[in-house]
């Protein structure tokens, strides 16, 4: 057994089932002081005496105790050890390697152990204030738990909290797995030791036994939890969430969202006592309120005492959903979702309207239909982030959504990603688009939906817009020359998402005329081009306008298909000339491809590693040419360039792409997605100065191996 950097042990076998990872000959000693010669074996889960049979000379066991009863460990002779168990009594034998013994053993134990069930500890020379759990600890946990009693192993769980540790993410998603509650529980169990876990997405139980039991004894336990989120249908033992939260008095809990759960009026009670024992914030119901009223559910919930806590609802999936009476329990909802809900967004709207008591930042009606005209003084409830995603609209519909929405004295975010027209007919949207000026908007995401030149004259025409995305738009040929010209000439836009996605993307020819436009802009700092073949020229034209363009302070360019080691070494080391921070993401995927086709050495990684992160870093030693950061004397003609037509492979079809949402919630760098950010700005990985070898650690080379073995 590994146990990260402890001392290794000194007689080391594997079994089919476990790993022992001490066994040696001791000398226990007895109630009486009398001394026994016995055999020591540890493992995993517990530890066992055997002596040696006096007839026919074999071992047989004539003790076992488990680690997770251990109650007290002293080792203060260098070679006596005493164990004190809740259950089975004291053990007390020496032996020459009694401390080495005692060390390692503790060292295994803090690492399966939350502080609570720490045993007393008195080993000469280590102190519990300096241990720091490994990486693996929760993987340590759950085979311990399932080892002492006997059990398999679920190597879908033993996947997960291998992997996990190495993909930097804080969420453990399960909502898909096949298991039984007590696979469940056992997981829930092993999680609550780590940290790096925050948000947990659990299934409906495949069993008789509900999720409920295993979720409420590691919400009763667990410090780190912040979210959770269950499709397990509503039983009596829902209870126990409430009786779990009150327990603990150090729970971080402050998002709770219920799928498919068909709530009856009684849970209200029971959920009204888990809000009032905990800090939950977040409350969602996915199609979870199925046979009475929503409002009526809420009504009870809302008059407990810390029903006011709760800033951020989202009501989704559901029928008899009575807006107007469902907004008198808002008055303290900072973000609203109602989606699929099957009333008209305009409708929607009214209610909202003739509210007095909302307050609102963030407005989400998504996936729902909007076949009515929106009034120019409609006030969204006073949200300043308004979400349209997938909706249905008609031509006036939209058009006059997006006036009224930029009809406002605060500046406006507005998403209406993957929109679909019910005529189709676009060029009537884009038509009155063109018309809209100086409109209060200053994060738009146009995600999936047709772009034609007037709809860059509309970006052109309200200069309040900074953020724009206008990621896996189907874009033609003959409309890139107006993006390049849009790109060269604006200086409000800060922030631009043009990457593709697995339908939807720019042509490598058509990426380079982006990228070269960027090379003349000065205002825009983050950029995204990921999910763009941009070939071994493209990586050159992209480390040529970074050179060029010092304003861009991070750019995504992950899935670019580029696999030469040499190209992108040469990328790396043309940018550590460039003076400022600039951060990149790691391509992993090529790199991973690369290792596995043995066209790069880990050793070259190392080194790409390095300079990455001294790219990020920057040198302040490097004189940064003014025309880099500011345009000098410089004069752009409004008028979209002429080029040569190029052949585009970009797609037409602009359908809800629910597969694609998929895949981008698994990219380990950030997007520029609005609705993730609320639209209220790009969160950009951060990398601390670091020095010497703390610049490999920070890009871990094993991670890709691991990975590529787990592939």
């Amino acid at each position: 057994m590994s146990l990260g950097g402890d001392p290794k042990p000194w007689n080391f076998e594997t079994s089919d089932r476990t790993i022992e990872f001490c066994n040696l000959w001791v000398d226990k000693i007895n109630t009486k002081g009398k001394i026994d010669r016995r055999l020591l074996k540890c493992n995993e889960a517990f530890g066992e005496l055997y002596r040696e049979n006096g007839f026919t000379k074999e071992l047989e066991s004539s003790r076992s105790f488990k680690w997770f009863n251990l109650q007290k460990i002293v080792c203060i002779e260098e070679n006596r050890l005493e164990m004190y168990f809740n259950n089975d009594g004291v053990i007390i034998f020496q032996n020459e390697h009694a401390l080495k013994i005692a060390k390692l053993l503790i060292n295994h134990i803090l690492n399966i152990l939350i502080p609570e069930e720490y045993p007393e500890i008195q080993i000469d020379g280590f102190f519990v204030e300096e241990f720091v759990p490994g990486n693996i600890c929760a993987l340590l946990r759950y085979r311990a738990r399932v080892f002492g009693r006997g059990s398999q192993l679920s190597h879908q769980i033993l996947s997960i909290l291998s992997k996990y540790p190495t993909t930097g993410s804080n969420k453990i998603d399960l909502s898909d797995a096949k298991l039984s509650s007590e696979a469940i529980d056992d997981f829930l169990f092993s999680l609550v030791i780590d940290p790096r876990v925050r948000y947990l997405y659990l299934p409906k139980s495949k069993d008789s036994d509900s999720n409920w039991g295993p979720l409420a004894r590691c919400l009763a336990k667990n410090s780190f939890v912040q979210g959770f989120s269950i499709a397990e249908k509503y039983d009596s033992s829902f209870s126990l969430l409430a009786d779990a939260l009150q327990r603990n008095g150090h729970s971080s809990l402050q998002k709770m969202e219920f799928v498919n759960t068909s709530f009856p009026i009684d849970a209200a009670d029971s959920l009204a006592r888990m809000i009032n024992n905990s800090k939950v914030k977040n409350l969602s119901f996915v199609k979870a309120i199925n046979h009475i009223s929503v409002p009526a559910f809420i009504n009870p919930i809302s008059r407990t005492k810390n029903f006011s806590n709760i800033t951020s609802l989202t009501i989704a999936n559901q029928k008899k959903v009575v807006v107007t009476e469902l907004l008198k329990y808002c008055s303290s909802i900072q973000n609203l979702t109602l989606e699929h809900i099957g009333v008209d967004i305009s409708d929607i709207l009214t209610a909202i309207q003739e509210a007095t008591n909302l307050h609102l930042e963030k407005l989400d009606l998504s996936n729902n239909n909007c076949r009515k005209r929106i009034f120019k003084n409609t006030n969204f409830g006073g949200a300043n982030s308004i979400i349209l995603e997938n909706v249905v609209f008609t031509v006036g519909s939209m058009t006059s959504m997006i006036y009224a929405a930029g009809s406002s004295q605060n500046d406006r975010s507005v998403s209406l990603a993957f929109a679909t027209i019910d005529t189709g007919d676009w060029n009537g949207i884009f038509m009155r688009l063109k018309e809209m000026k100086d409109l209060k908007i200053n994060e738009i995401n146009w995600d999936g939906n047709v772009i034609l030149p007037n709809f860059i004259n509309f970006l052109s025409n309200n200069t309040n817009i900074s953020i724009v995305s206008i990621r896996g738009c189907p874009i033609s040929e003959n409309v890139v020359p107006h993006i390049a010209n849009f790109i060269s000439n604006t200086n409000t836009v800060t922030a631009l998402n043009i990457s593709g996605d697995s339908e939807c993307f720019l042509t490598p020819t058509a990426a380079y005329d982006i990228i070269n436009a960027l090379g003349e802009n000065r205002s825009i700092k983050i950029f995204d081009i990921s999910r763009t073949s941009l070939k071994n020229d493209g990586l050159k034209i992209l480390s040529k306008t970074l050179m060029n363009n010092r304003v861009i302070e991070s750019i995504y360019y992950d899935r670019n298909g580029v696999l030469s080691a040499k190209n992108w070494s040469d990328f790396f080391n043309t940018l550590l000339g460039r003076g400022k921070s600039l951060k990149l993401t790691w391509p992993e995927r090529e790199m991973v491809q690369l290792l596995q086709q043995g066209a790069v050495t880990e050793e070259e990684i190392i080194e790409m590693k390095k300079n990455l992160a001294l790219i990020s870093r920057g040198d302040p030693n490097i004189v940064i040419p003014q025309e880099t950061l500011e345009k000098l004397n410089v004069e752009h003609s409004p008028e979209v360039k002429t080029k040569k037509k190029r052949k585009s492979s970009a797609a037409t079809s602009k359908k809800q792409r629910e597969s694609n949402a998929q895949n981008d919630e698994q990219r380990e760098i950030p997007t520029i997605n609005i609705k993730s950010v609320g639209l209220a700005g790009i969160c950009v990985p951060q990398i601390s100065p670091v020095n010497g070898d703390d610049l490999v650690k920070m890009f871990s080379i094993e991670e890709i191996v691991l990975r590529i073995k787990a592939n």
